[in-house]
């Protein structure tokens, strides 16, 4: 039944803010600020972590309903999100100590700052064995040198 009102509000929210909006956001290649904004004040930008953390504190098959119904609106606010959610929070959540989670973590289910996945870079595209960018431990931290696009 949860799952059930998740889907629900997150379909009438897209209805109404999104897929009117959907080739706009395609069409401009700019970023819908405004469109995150209202996400993360239904809690749509960090539904899996916890309250704690200014999460909703869903589980992982209310996210992917959630990210579904998201990406029926539009393709590319869901890739946002996605990759917002899952690989940076995620990334956040599972392997960050408190304090990072504390402000870090917060900040992103918030949207005050925003998750993204550093792939691409100049000479190696998205393929990955030829990329090189490196991260080497130095102390208690690393030392990252390369370059990324996008």
């Amino acid at each position: 039944e949860e799952q059930r009102q998740i889907r629900d509000t997150v379909a009438a929210f897209v209805d109404e803010e999104v897929v009117p909006r959907a080739a706009e956001i395609d069409e401009t290649d700019e970023f819908p600020a405004d469109s995150v904004e209202e996400m993360a004040d239904l809690g749509l930008m960090g539904m899996p972590f916890p309250v704690e953390y200014e999460g909703a504190g869903l589980d992982y098959h209310s996210y992917a309903i959630g990210l579904e119904e998201i990406s029926r609106g539009s393709g590319g606010l869901g890739t946002v999100v996605a990759a917002h959610t899952s690989l940076a929070g995620n990334m956040l959540y599972e392997f960050g100590d408190e304090a990072q989670k504390e402000e870090y973590l917060t900040a992103l289910n918030t949207a005050e700052d925003i998750g993204a996945f550093a792939l691409s870079e100049a000479e190696a595209g998205s393929d990955v064995p030829a990329m090189s960018t490196t991260a080497e431990r130095d102390g208690d931290g690393y030392v990252v040198n390369g370059g990324k696009l996008w």
